[in-house]
This record gives structure tokens, sequence and C-alpha cells, in this order.
């Protein structure tokens, strides 16, 4: 099983203070270690993730912050996703990767949403099958 962590930054071409490149390398680690935490800590449910997209972009404050989409999948290959942000706030110093998994997990939201998605997929395939079974 695979899942892609992508990372990009968005940036507006006529404000040159947003071009500073894609926020800094603790930043980036800091996010690419949470994402792989966040698979550890859902356990089997990881089999269901299929990506992690990492958007960065600069406030006004001058912080980074990050928009992190995490696309899961029930065993019937339907996509669903959820959706968090995060600011990287300077004056807190390195970005702990555990408390943006933490943040990512949202008390087991993420879990019960994977869970829920795939509970909402078994029952899609358990209708299509009692219709089969009724036309033969």
């Amino acid at each position: 099983m695979v899942t892609r962590i992508s990372m990009d930054l968005v940036v507006d071409p006529k404000d040159s203070t947003t071009r500073r490149g894609l926020t800094n390398p603790r930043n980036r680690e800091a996010m690419t270690e949470a994402c792989v935490d966040v698979l550890r800590r859902l356990g089997k449910l990881a089999e269901a993730v299929n990506a992690f997209r990492v958007t960065f972009s600069e406030n006004k404050e001058g912080n980074w912050e990050a928009v992190i989409k995490t696309y899961f999948s029930d065993p019937m290959g339907t996509e669903c996703s959820d959706t968090i942000n995060y600011e990287f706030v300077a004056s807190e110093g390195n970005p702990d990767y555990r408390v943006i998994a933490m943040r990512i997990c949202r008390v087991d939201f993420l879990e019960r949403a994977i869970r829920d998605h795939i509970e909402r997929g078994r029952a899609k395939h358990q209708q299509a099958a009692e219709r089969f079974s009724t036309l033969m």
C-alpha cells in the first residue's frame, strides 16, 4: 500500500513577498513526519488513505499556513476527503510533527470519517447484491 504526500505553495504573482519558496524545510519535514504519524495512528485504516495534499501559503502576519487534505477510499474505490487548516506560528519555534498529526486526526474525527465512508460503501454494496439476487 502506497500513500502519496504532495506539497505545493500558493503565491500571488502580484505580491513579491510571497515568492520565498515552498515554506521552510522545518515545516516541510514536520508536515511529512505528521502525515506518516497519522498513518501509524490509523493502524489498519491507513490502508484506506490514498494521499495527503498539503498546500502552504503565507498569511499577513508572516506565518505559514497549511491546508491539509486527506484523501481516502472504500474498497470499491469511491473516494472521499477530509480537510483541515494548520498555522505554523513563528514564535512557537520548530513545529512538532506530533502536534500536527493530532490536529489532522482531531480526536479520532479522521478515523471516524474513514470508518463511516467504508460503512456507506459496504451498505451500497450490500444493497446492490440484494438487487442482483432478486433478479436471478
